[in-house]
């Protein structure tokens, strides 16, 4: 039949398909392998595009096979990394009633009987139950409050508003209701802050100009391949577009780059600018170099800038400012440390009572790049981020 015909020759021509990390399809078809498998069924499940009768009787057919196709079947073995199969994919729900958990539902696991778990009154703290269920978080609501929590969302949220500012509008509504009917462990409600819309768009259009993209990228730590990027555009104070490395890839091979990424990072920035716009601020930098600055002192993120472990291309001059604040604030800190047992405790008050109204008086005139915000970002991580596990 030609329809057949037609999937010998696409069996054949295949192979050759280019792949965005480098090399081509034939390059993952060892045989007898699961891919080779799967690549066989895609070829089966071929699409006729076109049927054409011929005088002589015979038919000319055209097949295809989607690119999409394709990629799924190589799945298991590169592109997309598949989840783990971890017990904390999501926070466990706990639905109460009177301070008793009535039912509990984890996000990837399913329901657990709560008589298995020792219950302590949530105003205690969840991390007892986190641990039982292992987990590493755990969000406790009264069955009443979820009736209120979605009216109170609701009736604030507007058509016109975007997903920012509806976001913002929730986490109002679930930190009114923090520690009277509402816990999480960690117990990050009362950290958080939840500032108004305005201040926060004004904050983003002073740091990131109009018409520029934003790029992020993580590289696994033996240079193999990227683990996470991020290409975003902003226009009239909104991001607009967002991509990952795949949509540049033709430009800038994943497999290449990943393995001289310092050099060829350039390349990347050159891509961007032709197909999204010209970056007003890129991040390039390993996982290890990632979780050092998410889990380590305030200014590691400049000794790691320093050291070339990370590159920030372009870097806004603001956060030029914040670096160098961050090395010469910590370094301070070290050296008044170190001298602080020599000094009585009266001058060590006045020291720190001066060190707060400079930046305080910062903040208030405006000087800051998060004055606006009434928080300072930086100042907050620096207090959550030992509830972070990896």
């Amino acid at each position: 039949m030609a329809e057949d015909a037609a999937k010998q020759r696409l069996a054949v021509e295949l192979p050759a398909l280019p792949l965005a990390r480098g090399g081509t399809l034939k390059d993952s078809l060892t045989p007898g392998s699961a891919t080779q498998e799967r690549i066989k069924k895609v070829i089966d499940r071929a699409i006729t595009i076109a049927a054409t009768p011929q005088t002589d009787g015979s038919w000319n057919v055209t097949l295809a096979v989607p690119i999409e196709a394709v990629r799924l079947a190589l799945i298991n073995d590169h592109g997309i990394r598949t989840m783990a199969d971890r017990s904390d994919l999501g926070p466990p729900i706990v639905i109460l009633e009177g301070g008793k958990p009535i039912k509990i539902v984890v996000i990837g696991r399913g329901s657990v009987e709560p008589a298995s778990i020792a219950w302590t009154e949530p105003e205690n703290g969840l991390a007892a139950v986190a641990k039982a269920l292992e987990v590493a978080a755990v969000i406790a609501i009264e069955r009443s409050v979820m009736t209120e929590l979605a009216r109170d969302i609701e009736s604030a949220l507007r058509l016109d508003q975007d997903l920012v500012a509806q976001g913002l509008v929730a986490l109002r509504a679930v930190k009114r209701y923090a520690g009277k009917g509402l816990w999480s462990e960690p117990p990050l409600l009362e950290v958080l802050p939840a500032p108004a819309y305005e201040p926060l768009q004004r904050t983003f259009d002073l740091l990131i100009p109009d018409r520029s993209s934003l790029v992020v990228y993580v590289i696994d730590d033996d240079r193999s391949r990227i683990h996470t990027s991020i290409i975003a555009v902003k226009q009239h104070g909104d991001i607009v577009r967002a991509a990952t490395h795949r949509a540049i890839a033709d430009l800038v091979p994943e497999a290449a780059f990943a393995r001289d990424w310092q050099k060829g990072y350039k390349r990347v920035l050159t891509a961007v600018e032709d197909r999204f716009g010209t970056p007003s601020l890129a991040l390039f930098l390993e996982r290890a170099s990632l979780m050092k600055i998410l889990t380590g002192p305030s200014d590691q993120l400049p000794r790691e800038y320093n050291a070339k472990t990370v590159i920030i291309d372009p870097i806004p001059t603001w956060l030029l400012g914040l670096l160098g604040g961050a090395t010469v604030a910590a370094m301070a800190g070290r050296a008044a440390n170190a001298l602080a047992g020599m000094l009585p405790q009266r001058t060590r008050d006045a020291a720190a009572s001066i060190a707060n109204r400079a930046r305080d008086a910062m903040k208030e005139s405006g000087a800051h790049p998060f004055a606006l915000l009434g928080f300072d970002p930086i100042e907050l991580w620096s207090r959550i981020k030992h509830f972070y596990r990896e």
